[in-house]
């Protein structure tokens, strides 16, 4: 449909109704489906929805949506959605085995490269990718998701062999969250399926079930009625039509469906109250669920009641937020979220994270501000601001629509699927909501509250460590806090703004003493008067995106050992704590509607700035940086709650085991070298006010050896201006520095360390080598080739063959200072009494690479990987960012990213066999470390311990779980 032709139909739905006030007539009118979209439903009952988007070429997103998920699941069949979803990986009518994957692999498309699946309560999402310039890929791809639907093999032997996957899988997610989300759940969910239904099941059922009862779980939800499939991307959306028709349409129907179940989750007049607590839990977190029936957004009326919802919770939320930044606050974290959590419940969610002891005034505050509300309302200043933001977001939307990324897109069907939402464009939605908005009433809006916090059918949480018992309220002293807050008479909100500018006058401009141009790869380099160097790349990859970032040698090396723990923290504090005369919520309020944003940032080795912005605010950007250079804010008050809410965050975070491991290991490999650590909790007490402007005055003094990269959708003659007027006027000295080496160097020779710790009856066990590297673009090729193939083969090797994991991935890390050199690390978790066999079969794994023992076929697919990889990112801002940025770092040509192709085509297995001899030396330098679970009697075999009450996490709890939030289903990912 053409521009004129998506305009006038809009205009004639916004034209049926005058939106002052609507109707019933007008509210009941179904809201407009996106023209460009084709859907429709096959002879045999599946559906479909076909999108054509361009970006990124030659690419198309396919989803097989089914309509079942672990609710689905008879008793016998607990965790056999989600086996289901394993299996349709392991073996279909014309592709035996692994050959589903291996086909995909083959043509860059595997698992390192968007092959993927999901398992929830209510649903089994299938996604695949594939080129769309070969018609027999094409083809190819669409088989592989049609058998999926219909044609699943379940052979016995790869069933067996999937089991120990799956195990695994239950075994590496025994965590603290995990059990403190079943207790909670338990209670949110009492008395209906749900609470009984965790996706990814119960170890009797997993352990024991047979052939003939998975069978029957797809037999009896896997048919086309029951299905859908999504495809998004560069291709002839008709040319498509015709091909679903050709690859589904065969599908037989299913005659005598089995009859969905309609499942809901019971009212409770009286608030849901659970407090659990957790050894190894590492935060205290309170959560407020208001929960309702589940509501479509398919009608005029849906969408307006869904609009006043979003502004309402969006303003409480900015409340909630400037309390998290007083002195003291009750939480480091509060937020409030309206929409729908499964097929049958719905609800308002208000989520805090808390400083220990405070749960009861999160809870407390979240209710009383809520109360203040719907006492007072909100001013008439909170929402403009509100409205602004929200029309900026959706104009924003129209803007990136030539420029959206398929994959994005797909996530917008699951919402139509699950409730029945309508599926708009980027116009059609935003001028319905601008529409909306002029009826829209403050007046109308306040009297809301009601609505979205009921007396009934509330639920409270409050999760916590066990250390932090004592500090928590008994379920009587919360329920008599949740009835004070009702009757609780707050005084009307001050709404203040300060009424500056970001700057008040404009610096005066440098110039431009040189200027290079790259006119292959159309990148400009300015030399500014005080020796900033600016690369700009202008690009039309998104519409709507400018991104920057700059980078200077220094860095942490720089410092003394004293000021690290500042150092460490203090990106952060800059980014809370405002510019200028302007705290962070004044900064927010000021630029409100706009899309601008900047941080400053700091390594190791280096300090700089990260930003971004749409082209219309790219100013205000420029602005953002100037006032962090040149005028931050340190101020006492935001210092103290910023110090608080750090606190909190950090206090119990090594509880966790898994938290714990990585912490060790980062020791371990650069031997306690506090360079290299990230801060601990009891370092913030090292940390101070007077250290961080020092250290900030330190390293952003000077700025004439910073080197800025922008690309984006931006105006030259703009971005000209603006760097003159707010880089160009940066200080620079010319202050000459060199990297400070304070012996930090990666571990040698071979060592074990082993130590216990963790309740859960799981192993954690990484093993790394360290090796010198030298810099080259023919390097850096080697080793992304070399990592395609060693994690394929560790998948293929201690994932499938030996069952012995769910996740094994092997990665690099490579240091320039004080000696170029790599890191590689392998990580698994497993069952600790198969830890060393495993780690054995890693060393196997990697020396049949060293030796080149392995099939052409892995050389072709990571060629395929890293060039279909390529081909997609080298149309993104991002991409020539970083590319840019790492020819900046190792002092290369600025568009030697560029020749990667050309290098990727020239791959063989010598040049990855030889690049596993030089890296991965195992033989000289290894580390093994290995966690396992503390021996305790207390401890029953699923790492459950049966002393807590029934407020805590037992063993029974190992079958439910879900994080509770707003859309989420927690969902189990295949890979």
């Amino acid at each position: 449909m053409t521009g004129k032709r998506i305009l006038g139909s809009i205009f004639l739905f916004l034209m049926a109704f005058g939106l002052l006030a609507l109707s019933p007539e007008q509210a009941a009118q179904r809201l407009p489906q996106d023209p460009d979209l084709i859907s429709g439903r096959l002879a045999n009952g599946l559906s479909y929805y076909i999108l054509q988007n361009p970006k990124p070429e030659n690419r198309l997103e396919m989803r097989l949506y089914v309509n079942a998920g672990s609710v689905n699941e008879d008793d016998d069949q607990r965790g056999l959605a989600h086996f289901t979803e394993h299996m349709a990986f392991k073996g279909t009518k014309s592709f035996a085995k692994s050959e589903v994957v291996d086909y995909l692999s083959s043509i860059g498309m595997g698992f390192m490269n968007g092959l993927n699946a999901a398992t929830s309560y209510e649903f089994t999402y299938y996604m695949l990718k594939v080129p769309t310039d070969d018609v027999q890929k094409l083809r190819t791809g669409l088989q592989i998701l049609s058998e999926m639907a219909h044609a699943v093999l379940f052979e016995h032997a790869e069933l067996e062999q999937e089991r120990g996957v799956i195990l695994e899988e239950m075994r590496l997610g025994q965590g603290p969250q995990q059990r403190v989300n079943d207790a909670s759940m338990k209670v949110l969910f009492g008395g209906s399926k749900y609470a009984e239904r965790s996706p990814i099941g119960i170890e009797e059922v997993l352990r024991n079930f047979d052939q003939a009862t998975i069978k029957r779980f797809y037999s009896d939800w896997y048919h086309p009625a029951n299905q859908s499939v999504i495809l998004i991307g560069d291709h002839d959306p008709v040319q498509l039509q015709a091909l679903v028709e050709e690859f589904f349409g065969s599908i037989p129907a299913k005659e005598n469906p089995r009859v969905m179940p309609e499942i809901t989750v019971p009212e409770n007049i009286e608030p849901q109250v659970v407090i659990v607590t957790d050894p190894e839990f590492p935060y205290n977190m309170a959560q407020i669920t208001w929960k309702r029936e589940v509501r479509p957004t398919s009608t005029v009326g849906d969408y307006y009641q869904s609009l006043k919802e979003e502004l309402y919770c969006d303003m409480l939320s900015t409340r909630l937020e400037e309390l998290s930044k007083k002195p003291n606050p009750p939480f480091s974290f509060a937020a409030l979220m309206n929409g729908n959590l499964l097929k049958s419940l719905g609800g308002t969610i208000g989520i805090a994270i808390t400083p220990g002891g405070k749960a009861a005034d999160a809870v407390k505050t979240i209710l009383t501000e809520a109360r203040r509300v719907e006492l007072h309302g909100f001013s008439e200043g909170e929402f403009e601001r509100a409205k602004t933001k929200l029309t900026r977001k959706l104009q924003q939307a129209v803007d990136q629509k030539a420029t959206r990324m398929s994959e994005s897109l797909t996530w917008s069907f699951i919402s139509l699927l699950n409730y029945g939402d309508a599926y708009m464009s980027p116009e059609q939605e935003r001028d319905l909501v601008n529409r909306l908005l002029e009826g829209l009433t403050l007046e109308e809006l306040n009297s809301l509250g009601h609505s979205l916090f009921p007396d009934t059918n509330l639920f409270v949480s409050l999760t916590a460590p066990e250390s932090a018992q004592e500090s928590l309220p008994s379920e009587e002293a919360l329920l008599a806090l949740i009835n004070e807050a009702k009757d609780s008479t707050p005084e009307a909100y001050e709404d203040k703004v300060l009424d500056k500018p970001l700057i008040a006058k404009a610096p005066k401009a440098g110039t431009i003493r040189k200027r290079l141009v790259n006119r292959q790869a159309g990148i400009k380099t300015w030399v500014l008067s005080n020796g900033i160097r600016v690369h700009s790349k202008k690009t039309d990859f998104r519409q709507d995106e400018v991104i920057l970032t700059a980078w200077s040698p220094g860095g942490s090396s720089q410092l003394e050992e004293a000021d690290l723990p500042s150092a460490n923290v203090l990106g952060m504090y800059m980014g809370e704590s405002g510019v200028g005369e302007m705290d962070a919520m004044e900064l927010q309020r000021a630029t409100v509607g706009k899309v601008a944003r900047a941080r400053i940032t700091m390594g190791l080795e280096f300090e700089g700035f990260r930003a971004s912005c749409s082209p219309t605010d790219l100013e205000l950007m420029f602005q953002l940086i100037h006032q962090y250079a040149t005028n931050p804010r340190f101020d006492e008050e935001a210092f103290d709650s910023f110090i608080d809410r750090m606190a909190s965050m950090l206090e119990n975070s090594l509880k966790d085991p898994q938290t714990y491991f990585f912490d060790q290991l980062s020791s371990a490999i650069y031997k306690d070298n506090p360079y290299q650590q990230s801060i601990h909790p009891e370092q913030l007490q090292d940390v101070d006010l007077q250290r961080l402007e020092s250290i900030f005055a330190d390293r952003f003094a000077d700025f004439s050896d910073f080197q800025f990269v922008i690309v984006g959708n931006f105006d030259e003659d703009e971005l000209m201006r603006y760097v003159r007027t707010y880089l160009g006027s940066l200080p620079g000295t010319n202050r000459k520095e060199k990297f400070q080496d304070h012996n930090i160097r990666p571990f040698s020779g071979v060592s074990e360390v082993r130590f216990e710790r963790g309740i859960g009856d799981r192993c954690f066990a990484s093993i790394v080598t360290t090796a010198p590297y030298r810099a080259s673009l023919e390097n850096r090729v080697a080793m992304q080739a070399l990592f395609q193939v060693y994690n394929e083969r560790l998948r293929e090797n201690v994932r499938e063959e030996l069952s012995g994991v769910y996740v094994v991935q092997a990665w690099p890390e490579i240091s320039r200072y004080p000696s170029p050199h790599m890191v590689t690390n392998v990580l698994l978790a497993c069952d600790p009494a198969r830890v060393d066999e495993l780690l054995d079969a890693v060393l196997d794994t990697a020396n049949e690479v060293i030796t080149g023992e392995f099939a052409d076929h892995y050389v072709s697919s990571a060629r395929a990987t890293l060039q279909n990889i390529y081909a997609d990112r080298i149309k993104t801002n991002s991409y020539w960012v970083d590319g840019i940025l790492f020819g900046i770092t190792e002092d290369r040509a600025l568009d030697s990213f560029l020749d990667y192709p050309e290098m990727y085509q020239k791959l063989d297995a010598a040049t990855i066999a030889n690049a596993a001899k030089q890296w991965l030396r195992y033989d000289k330098n290894m580390l093994k470390m290995i966690m396992l679970p503390e021996a305790s009697e207390k401890c029953d075999e699923h790492g459950s311990c049966g002393e807590h009450d029934e407020h805590g996490v037992c063993g029974e709890h190992e079958e439910d779980g879900c994080c509770g939030g707003v859309d989420c289903t927690c969902e189990e990912t295949e890979e």
